[in-house]
């Protein structure tokens, strides 16, 4: 199965870096499936339930396949997006707000953007919370009590990573990363890339 990377760039030692593969993630990472296990023992799983990717307020987020997206508030007031696909849910919680309004359902398209960044919720820094777990032809939660509630490494899939910015997406994480508008050339290079 292949899914999508849902940022395109995170933040790595303060900068915002963009996300060519798996190592550029793996630098930038703040945390993965299954690490910390004595912090999570208290909500009953046995290690993180995720990848945590850190980014600046506001970076646009991604879906990772086709399916229908729900933007919900959870009791710590943490504001994600869930996507439930064929086979398929992963979620992308601490955002700022979604693409469209709180308790919304739509569908939605593989690296179509569905919200922003932010650090609500239950968190200590601004990241995107990307979780995954897989589904039976029903919708049900495969696994569920694989100690992670169901939820898998997202390791196991084929990553698709984003490497093709319009101008509008580099003047963004210019903006973002560097407070400042790309060069000509900078531009240049990114146009290269799509």
């Amino acid at each position: 199965m292949e899914i999508g990377v849902p940022i395109k760039s995170a933040k790595y030692f303060g900068w915002q870096h963009v996300l060519k593969d798996i190592g550029d993630f793996k630098k930038c990472r703040s945390q993965l499936f299954g690490e910390n296990p004595d912090y999570y023992a208290w909500l009953g799983i046995k290690g993180h339930n995720g990848w945590d990717i850190p980014y600046a307020d506001g970076t646009e987020v991604y879906a990772s396949h086709d399916g229908m997206a729900h933007y919900s508030e959870d009791s710590s007031k943490g504001l994600g997006v869930a996507i439930t696909g064929k086979g398929i849910k992963t979620i992308y919680w601490h955002l700022k707000e979604a693409v469209k309004p709180l308790n919304s359902t739509w569908e939605v398209k593989q690296g179509e953007p569905i919200g922003y960044g932010d650090n609500t919720g239950f968190s200590t820094s601004s990241h995107l919370h990307w979780g995954c777990k897989l589904l039976d032809d029903n919708g049900n939660v495969i696994n569920r009590d694989n100690g992670f509630d169901g939820a898998v490494d997202i390791a196991q899939f084929n990553l698709i990573w984003w490497d093709n910015m319009n101008e509008v997406e580099v003047r963004k994480l210019y903006r973002l990363a560097f407070y400042r508008e790309p060069t000509a050339e900078e531009l240049g290079f990114w146009a290269g890339r799509s």
